[in-house]
């Protein structure tokens, strides 16, 4: 059986996915990338590198698109786990408050370890435009909250 909290990040992370794929490139006129940089980055974990100083550069690892994407799900499962463990009975009523706190908390992966990781400095602060960087992940994990609460109103409504 499938736990409440894979379904919940699952959901929320493909929600969440349909912002990052066909919204935010029309609000920030960026393309998404997809995940193969957390590929890149988890796939040379094994040989002991955990940050670098381009990420870009650094030469790709097999199936680094795919490992980036279960990356992602895994990541999205964790912050549905944190939301249930901090708030037991979200589940049963789902409001946005706590939703919303765990989206807007779960920035702080990208900006204090993903981003240092990649070679980008904290706070995207080694980047050609940090504020637009700073922008684009604190939104994006906004949504992510928003996400979390749609998921959670929807199963709500199933369960």
């Amino acid at each position: 059986m499938i736990s409440n909290v894979a379904i919940l990040g699952i959901s929320a992370t493909a929600i969440f996915d349909i912002y990052l794929i066909f919204i935010q490139p029309r609000i920030f006129k960026t393309p998404f990338a997809g995940f193969a940089l957390v590929g890149r980055w988890v796939g040379y974990f094994p040989k002991g590198k955990f940050a670098h100083q381009s990420l870009a550069g650094m030469a790709p690892v097999p199936h680094e698109q795919l490992l980036g994407w279960i990356v992602h799900y895994a990541v999205g499962m964790a912050f549905a786990d944190i939301l249930l463990m901090v708030w037991p009975g979200w589940l049963a009523a789902p409001t946005l408050g706590p939703a919303m706190m765990i989206g807007i908390a779960s920035a702080a992966a990208p900006f204090c370890l993903m981003q240092p990781a990649f070679g980008s400095g904290f706070f995207a602060s080694r980047t050609s435009n940090p504020g637009q960087v700073r922008l684009r992940t604190l939104v994006s994990h906004m949504v992510f909250g928003l996400s979390l609460a749609a998921a959670g109103l929807l199963m709500a409504a199933i369960l």
